[in-house]
């Protein structure tokens, strides 16, 4: 019976080794989900932040596509108006040049006359 009840006691105390492994191994696991939750909540918010990330990344292409297909507008209306500001520069030269050209008639003929006047004078 003393063998047997040493028998017990020694596979009690094995048990009880057992048992506090088992806790031990436990307690890591549990640390270890711990962690692992804990990376897997960084992940998701890390997952998220990228995802605004990407929704204002897209709204700026966006935005820039927009500037884009402004700027080549503008860029057309300034080529018209260019060109008709350079017609009516033109026709402007064409002006000056006709009203020259009437004012050095109109001076001529103011010359004969004043001309003629010192002749008349003169006699």
């Amino acid at each position: 019976m003393a063998a047997v009840s040493e028998q017990m006691r020694s596979q009690s105390e094995q048990l009880a080794a057992v048992s506090d492994q088992l806790k031990s191994a436990s307690e890591q696991l549990e640390r270890k989900t711990e962690q692992l939750n804990s990376v897997s909540k960084q992940k998701a918010e890390q997952d998220a932040e990228l995802g605004q990330m990407r929704q204002a990344v897209d709204q700026l292409r966006q935005e820039k596509a927009k500037e884009a297909e402004r700027a080549d507008k503008l860029a057309e209306e300034l080529k018209g108006y260019r060109h008709k500001a350079k017609a009516q520069f033109d026709v402007l030269v064409q002006e000056a040049k006709v009203q020259k050209e009437n004012f050095d008639a109109v001076l001529a003929a103011i010359k004969l006359v004043l001309d003629y006047v010192d002749l008349e004078m003169a006699t």
